[in-house]
């Protein structure tokens, strides 16, 4: 084959100088992005301890119910969680 029929679109890129080839920007990392975020915060050294002081918030308790209904419910379903009756999954509202 001869010369004049291929195309050549970077032959011309050879003869560029090393100085005048672009280099390609780095590529910054999350780490990079985070640090130079980073780079103006001050410490505040009073914050370095932080007393705790557990809050004296108490949950009062339940007091139990006298509803028929209810205590059959939990009886129902203190049983099904110990494994002493079976539970058929097309009978629930979860069902699809």
């Amino acid at each position: 084959m001869s010369g004049r029929l291929m195309y050549r679109p970077f032959k011309s890129l050879k003869n560029i100088p090393e100085q005048e080839k672009e280099i390609p920007a780095p590529v910054l990392t999350d780490i990079d992005y985070f640090l130079t975020a980073m780079e103006r915060v001050k410490e505040i050294k009073e914050f370095r301890e932080i007393p705790y002081c557990p809050s004296a918030v108490t949950i009062p308790a339940r007091k139990p119910s006298n509803d028929c209904q209810a205590v059959e419910a939990q009886k129902t379903l203190t049983e099904i969680v110990t494994g002493k009756s079976p539970v058929e999954i097309r009978n629930t509202q979860e069902y699809v």
